[in-house]
Formats: structure tokens, sequence, C-alpha cells
């Protein structure tokens, strides 16, 4: 579902500047990404998370601009939201929104995780292992027709070439 936050000529050479400024880059562009970055809301619904991310106003952290920002929200119903193209940078995670799509989980502020990547030996290959250690789950019956029994990820050199060929497939 798109619901696009302003991101208009002022946000985007905030973002032109801070990018300058932090990676050496004179783009707001998301070019090449290679990370995405799983976030977790401290707001307890959609409409909170994207009142936090919709006005260009300096973070709580570092008082820069542009606001912050994700790509994605995840709301607790599991529809996912577009906020910001994925040829936008955000401002979501120090050090990586040069390379990194933001998605934001809503409704687990007390979240507590653990997580593991491992590399398959003699390749590029990554396998990560997540799991929710709080708030507590509720057993649910695992086969792959139910929504939420896994996921997989890929890490891939070229998004949105992959995503191109996988649409024309």
């Amino acid at each position: 579902m798109q619901d696009p936050i302003p991101f208009g000529a002022k946000r985007k050479a905030e973002m032109v500047a801070y990018a300058l400024r932090h990676y050496g880059l004179h783009t707001y562009r998301l070019i090449d990404p290679h990370v995405v970055v799983i976030h977790f809301t401290e707001t307890p619904d959609f409409q909170s998370t994207y009142n936090t991310f919709a006005p260009d106003v300096p973070d709580s952290e570092l008082h820069e601009l542009p606001g912050t920002c994700a790509h994605f929200v995840i709301d607790a119903g599991g529809t996912i939201h577009q906020l910001v193209p994925l040829g936008i940078m955000c401002r979501h995670t120090v050090g990586l929104n040069w390379t990194a799509i933001g998605i934001e989980h809503v409704g687990y502020s007390d979240a507590h995780v653990r997580m593991a990547h491992l590399r398959v030996p003699g390749s590029g290959h990554v396998i990560e292992l997540f799991e929710y250690l709080a708030p507590a789950g509720e057993r649910a019956e695992v086969e792959p027709r139910n929504v939420g029994a896994s996921h997989l990820c890929f890490l891939v050199e070229d998004l949105f070439l992959r995503k191109k060929r996988l649409g024309d497939e």
C-alpha cells in the first residue's frame, strides 16, 4: 500500500547534504542497496509511526536534517505501507543509509530478539537466524501456507535488477 511521506525538493536537498557529510556522496538517491535493516517501532500503530516520519524535523539523537524515515512500515495487522520510493535514501540507520532499505515493524516496542548470520563456507551466501524472545508468542500450526510461519532473505548484488528479473518471470 502506498502511503508516501512528504519528500520534496527541500528534504532531498537536506539528504544530499547529509550524504555528503557522512558518506562523501553528492546524492539523495539510493543507488545500489545491499542491506535491509529491520527496526521495531516504539509506537503502537501505523498512523503514529507515519506521524513520526512525515514531518521533516531534526532527529532526537543527532539533531540533523532531514528527518528520519523508513522505506516501509509493516503494521500490526501485517499490511505493508511504502512511505518512500526505493530509489531515495532514508535516514534510518547510522552509517548505512547510503546502501540500506529500512523496514519498520509496528507494535513491538518491547521486542527482544536473538539473531545470527552464518556464512556458508566456500560461498558468499549468508543464512540469517532470527528468534523473537519477547514478547512471548503463541504456538501456531507451522505450515508454509500460514502467514508468518517462516521467512527467507537473500543478499543480492543488484536489488533493482533482481526485482526487475523476478517481475519479468
